[in-house]
């Protein structure tokens, strides 16, 4: 579902579920607390790791940024252009190996902004890992 941009209801059933049985639990004893506060802990940490990925789904990096990245990538191709070397080979080689980095590198930008989807993606295997090791199926 986070492939294609999209939230999960019965996740958020049951975060809500969790949350829920955890304010309704009184500890009585200080070996209650101490699992309390660690379950608080785990719980409000498991949470806050599920809105980061929402997020991450929903958002991209920002146009703006994306305008810098580029122009800032011509700029420094172009600038190669002012040195002067003897060999013209020599030049279209440094220029061409210059945009295959800088390229290379937007690229790597592009993927990594794209977290669930694309050629480097985080695919559903480490979700499912992560239940097995809770007992879930």
């Amino acid at each position: 579902m986070m492939e294609r941009g999209q939230t999960s209801e019965r996740a958020d059933s049951l975060v809500r579920q969790l949350r829920s049985k955890m304010l309704g639990f009184d500890p009585h004893t200080k070996g209650e607390q101490v699992l309390y506060e660690l379950g608080n802990t785990r719980l409000h940490d498991a949470a806050d790791a599920r809105r980061s990925r929402l997020l991450e789904v929903r958002e991209g990096i920002p146009t703006l940024l994306w305008v810098v990245l580029v122009g800032g990538g011509a700029i420094t191709v172009s600038f190669t252009y002012l040195f002067g070397l003897k060999s013209n080979a020599a030049h279209a080689l440094m220029v061409a190996a210059l945009t295959l980095v800088i390229c290379g590198i937007l690229f790597t930008i592009g993927e990594f902004d794209n977290p669930f989807s694309g050629v480097v993606e985080i695919g559903p295997d480490a979700f499912k890992e992560a239940l097995s090791s809770f007992g879930g199926t």
